[in-house]
Formats: C-alpha cells, structure tokens, sequence
C-alpha cells in the first residue's frame, strides 16, 4: 500500500510537470509570434547581415528596432560603430553619436565625461565632414545652444 501511494504521489507530480511545460511552451510561442507581427522586430540571425554584409536597409530597420523596444539601452551602438568605420555608412556616424547621448541623458547620469564626449564629438563632426544632414544639423544646434548661454 505504501509503494503504491508512492507511484501515485510521483506520477501527479510527473503529469503537473508535463502540464506546466506545455503552458510554458505555449507563452512562448505567443509571445514570439507576437514579437514578429511588431513591425520593428528582427530575427537576431538577421543582425549577422548587418555586419557582414553591411546591409544599410536591414540596419536601419535593426537600429529602429533597437530604439523602439529599450531606449534607455542603445545596444546599436556595436553595430553603428562598425557600420560607420568598416562601411563608411553615414547615418552610422550620427547613431554613434546618439548611442552614447543616450545612455547618459535617458538613465540620468548626467554630463558625459571627457573620453565619452570625445569619441562622442568625433563620430559627430566626422559623419559632418562626409555630409550626413543629421550630423550637421545636430552641430548647428549645439553651437546654437553654446551661443545663447
């Protein structure tokens, strides 16, 4: 009679595991499913295209991905600088450049430091020289701010 409660008590707990698995399995799905019907989402096979093959359309689709889902964590940042030194891809210098404003100005940690304001500068005044708009604009606006204080 013991040995047979003890079957009984195990094969509950098998079938509770078995039932919670499949719940589990089955959030996952829908939730997967509901990430590739968001028109940002993609496949993070995809994002090897970007550096390989600088894919400048599925980079911008990457980047704005990125921005929708967690602004507070520009994880483009990798993928910007690359694009930017290996593929000479403009917007990539003002993604940089917005990467690293970023992080200081949306988690509240103040004013940049020294070094990050530098490689900062740079990747903004270097994406200006190649002609990026939003580079150029973004320095105008600064030298703007800098003249009315």
């Amino acid at each position: 009679m013991k040995n047979r409660s003890k079957h009984i008590v195990i094969g509950i707990i098998f079938l509770i595991s078995i039932l919670i698995g499949f719940l589990l399995s089955q959030a996952i799905i829908r939730q997967e499913k509901a990430m590739r019907e968001t028109p940002y989402y993609i496949h993070p096979w995809k994002s090897a295209q970007v550096i390989y093959g600088g894919d400048t359309s599925l980079y911008k689709c990457f980047v704005d991905s990125i921005r929708k889902r967690t602004p507070q964590h520009p994880d483009y940042f990798t993928y910007s600088v690359y694009m930017a030194n290996h593929f000479n891809y403009l917007p990539a210098y003002f993604d940089v450049y917005n990467a690293l404003k970023d992080v200081y100005s949306l988690n509240n940690l103040g004013e940049m430091d020294s070094l990050t304001f530098n490689m900062a500068m740079y990747y903004l005044c270097t994406g200006a020289k190649k002609g990026n708009a939003e580079c150029v604009h973004e320095l105008s606006r600064m030298a703007h701010n800098r003249a009315i204080k």
